[in-house]
Order: C-alpha cells, then sequence, then structure tokens
C-alpha cells in the first residue's frame, strides 16, 4: 500500500506533466493552440480543460 507521500508526489508529477504538455501546445513552433482552440476545448471538455481558461487571451489569434 502506498503512503500519503507517495500518492501526493505520484498526483504532483500527473498535474505537471498535462502543464508541461499544454505548454509544448501553446510554444509549438508551427502550429500553436490558439485562443479559439482553447476556448473551444474548454467549452468542450470544461472538467478536463478548465483550468487552463486563465490562458484565453494571452494565445495568439
Amino acid at each position: 500500500m502506498k503512503s500519503q507521500e507517495q500518492m501526493f508526489w505520484e498526483t504532483h508529477k500527473r498535474i505537471a506533466e498535462a502543464d508541461r504538455h499544454v505548454m509544448e501546445l501553446a510554444r509549438h513552433p508551427t502550429n500553436p493552440l490558439t485562443n479559439s482552440d482553447l476556448e473551444t476545448l474548454v467549452n468542450r471538455y470544461p472538467e478536463r480543460w478548465g483550468k487552463y481558461r486563465g490562458l484565453i487571451g494571452k494565445l495568439p489569434n
């Protein structure tokens, strides 16, 4: 059985990987994530993409 600390760090790693993935999408050199793309994702999948709502307006159009 895993300890609370082990579960904490596993969850921390999973969240960090998701955040890193979104930043890679936003900084892609040839096809970056745009405001409209992110807004569509937030509206379609709010449970997954809702936490990135604050990036809308800060990405390229």
